[in-house]
């Protein structure tokens, strides 16, 4: 009865700091930070008419919460409620050092930034945290899904968390919950704008630089003369289609299949080259020579003439000196995080701790998939393997025996009663059962 009061205490008390990292955050950040990406979805929101070049459910979301927080104070509280409400569950079966993650600079510098990758971690730690115990894991999983093109890769070790060691139907749930995000994207898309397009034009750019020669392209991305292969920039696709840039986006399903079909002959053609320009983007990623661009969003940024129906305060953030400070030391880089959240994988499995496993492992596969992925070196595509390395080593930093869904009757069964009989384990249960009460 003791234990159950304590515990009753120390869920107050986390569900307390949860509430108290909402409050920090939207008034750190609000009423949002916005970028480009921001602005163009909330356009889209805004007219009703989505493409997929961003994934169209959130906009969709974003209109519905535009009749109660116009703008973007409404997708803050959703991120910042996601966010905390995944860590307060997660710290549930673990440990509270687990709130402490949300404060730390690598993760509260962009943590206000009204982005998809924020939304993505955010629906991610309360499926972690709902696995295993809740239906709704389901529900928060396939939002998870919707939030990203690439959210899948990072969903694999969630469902293992839930389902526990049966791989068959891990896969069928991933491409289940892969098949519904598309099916989704599709139904809602009212014109298509060939995301696939962005990564196309950059690796066939990067790999003519490389060999040395022009690229051949359909003339419908051609916007200016100039030589491609000079204008590419391993650190992001925007030098190859910005304002003075010769490249620019192209609407035209053909000659976007013409891209495609140039991009997948060129990766066979010249293997080498491409291995080498997906290096170069791999190690701008990671940050292994400096630390990758915005790595810090305090204030909104886009052009306001580029999106005219959007009206967005602008104000300086105070934190911004404060992360700034701190970027020489090397806390936005994410290759140290790679190689946490790797250790972490290799000591949950020892210790069978299969929720900080599934979270480094989680990170560490969708952080894989940029690799090949990226379109520019952002730091905000490593934010989820940041997110789930500080979390799995919060998880380990003490030892708990709280059940899990892998190891739920070892954590309740003594390991001299499993080999009683099916009446005499029960029995030991119940008495192990009432005395931990």
């Amino acid at each position: 009865m003791t234990r159950r009061f304590a515990r009753c205490l120390d869920d107050r008390t986390e569900l307390c700091l949860a509430l108290l990292g909402v409050a920090i955050t939207l008034a750190a950040y609000s009423p949002g930070a916005m970028s480009i990406d921001s602005a163009a979805q909330l356009t889209e929101a805004r007219l009703l008419n989505f493409s997929d070049a961003h994934p169209p459910a959130l906009a969709l979301l974003w209109h519905a919460v535009e009749f109660v927080f116009p703008g973007p104070a409404g997708i803050l509280v959703i991120q910042a409620a996601l966010v905390w409400g995944g860590l307060y569950l997660i710290a549930r079966r673990s440990t509270s050092l687990v709130l402490l993650v949300g404060l730390l600079p690598p993760v509260f510098s962009i943590l206000g930034a009204i982005w998809k990758d924020i939304m993505m971690a955010g629906a991610l730690l309360v499926a972690f945290g709902l696995a295993g115990r809740s239906r709704w894991f389901w529900v928060v999983l396939a939002f998870a899904c919707l939030t990203r093109h690439n959210a899948i890769f990072a969903v694999p070790p969630a469902l293992a968390l839930h389902l526990g060691r049966r791989p068959l139907a891990i896969v069928i749930a991933t491409v289940l919950l892969e098949g519904f995000a598309m099916t989704s994207s599709r139904l809602l898309t009212d014109r298509p704008g060939y995301p696939s397009q962005i990564l196309a034009l950059f690796d066939v750019s990067g790999i003519a630089s490389i060999v040395g020669e022009e690229p051949v392209l359909p003339s419908c991305f051609r916007k200016a003369p100039g030589s491609v292969r000079e204008s590419y920039d391993s650190s992001s696709v925007g030098s190859l289609i910005a304002a003075d840039a010769p490249l620019t986006y192209c609407y035209s399903a053909s000659e976007v299949e013409v891209l495609l079909s140039t991009w997948v002959h060129a990766i066979r053609t010249h293997p080498s080259a491409y291995l080498e320009h997906r290096r170069r983007v791999a190690a701008g990623l990671l940050g292994f020579s400096s630390t990758p661009g915005d790595y810090l969003m305090v204030e909104t940024n886009f052009p306001p003439e580029f999106f005219p129906h959007v009206e967005v305060a602008r104000r300086k953030n105070a934190l911004d000196a404060w992360f700034r400070s701190l970027e020489p030391l090397g806390v936005f880089r994410p290759w140290p995080y790679a190689l946490i959240a790797l250790a972490c994988l290799v000591a949950a499995l020892v210790r069978q701790q299969p929720q900080a496993a599934a979270l480094a492992a989680s990170g560490l596969c969708y952080e894989a998939a940029l690799l090949l992925l990226a379109p520019s070196i952002d730091y905000r595509y490593s934010h989820w393997l940041i997110v789930s390395a500080l979390v799995a080593g919060a998880s380990l930093a003490v030892d708990t025996r709280r059940s899990s869904s892998w190891l739920a009757v070892d954590d309740v069964v003594p390991t001299s009663d499993r080999a009683r009989s099916p009446s005499q384990a029960a029995a030991a249960t119940a008495d192990t059962i009432s005395q931990h009460e």
